[in-house]
């Protein structure tokens, strides 16, 4: 696997488990 390839996986992941956090928040807070 190239290098670019390599970061733009890692771009995604990021985006993913910052998406997932929002999504618990905003049912956490919703919750309340």
């Amino acid at each position: 696997m190239s290098v670019q390839v390599a970061t733009y996986i890692k771009k995604l992941y990021k985006l993913h488990l910052l998406r997932l956090k929002m999504h618990y928040l905003i049912a956490t807070l919703s919750n309340l």
